[in-house]
């Protein structure tokens, strides 16, 4: 079980022992509540005794039951290499409308996300929202040595999709695709390039 007792002049509680179920437990060092009111530092310990338990019971992913996609923002935005300040924006929309969801169901949050908010986005723009939300996530799962999860990528065949790449080239020369329902008005023959002759260091167009 867990204890506390106050240290130091201000009296300040602190809380330590351990929690078991069965034949597991877990050990807790001694950490600070951060208040001298013992109410509140009983209510902190209680919660600690919880989780732990959960953890127990469920192992290391127990985190991601009790955790939601803001906890996942949060992990992101205080990472060392700190996001764009666009990304920031694309965050803080994306936790007005999913952080309250949890992080068991990534899949379900992106989906939810991209149905409000994304569907008159260009696919680009809907994939780097999918990119942000992946890599929040994974932060977050490292933290708790737990697998990453993958999110799948937007597919290039939205009816909105105006430009598209000619099959079987490398060029990132965007074409244009006409639309089977255009007039014949809108149809245009590029002429042939001329033949060219060349007499010695000269050359003459014909």
């Amino acid at each position: 079980m867990l204890t506390m007792r106050q240290r130091g002049k201000a009296r300040i509680y602190y809380i330590r022992g351990s929690v078991s179920l069965g034949s597991k437990r877990i050990d807790v060092k001694e950490f600070s509540s951060g208040t001298s009111d013992g109410d509140a530092a009983s209510h902190l310990m209680a919660e600690k005794e919880t989780e732990l338990r959960r953890q127990l019971m469920f192992g290391p992913s127990a985190v991601v039951v009790t955790s939601t996609i803001a906890d996942a923002f949060d992990a992101y935005l205080t990472k060392p290499n700190r996001p764009n300040s666009s990304d920031v924006i694309r965050v803080g929309k994306m936790n007005e409308i999913i952080g309250d969801l949890s992080m068991a169901d990534p899949h379900g949050a992106w989906e939810t996300f991209r149905r409000a908010y994304l569907l008159d986005h260009a696919t680009a723009g809907q994939d780097r929202y999918r990119s942000i939300l992946q890599a929040a996530i994974n932060i977050y799962r490292e933290s708790h040595e737990l697998d990453p999860v993958k999110i799948p990528t937007i597919s290039f065949k939205n009816k909105s999709d105006f430009w598209t790449r000619p099959t079987g080239t490398s060029s990132s020369r965007p074409t244009h695709r006409m639309s089977s329902r255009s007039p014949p008005c809108c149809a245009f023959k590029v002429a042939e390039p001329k033949a060219c002759r060349s007499n010695g260091a000269s050359m003459a167009w014909i």
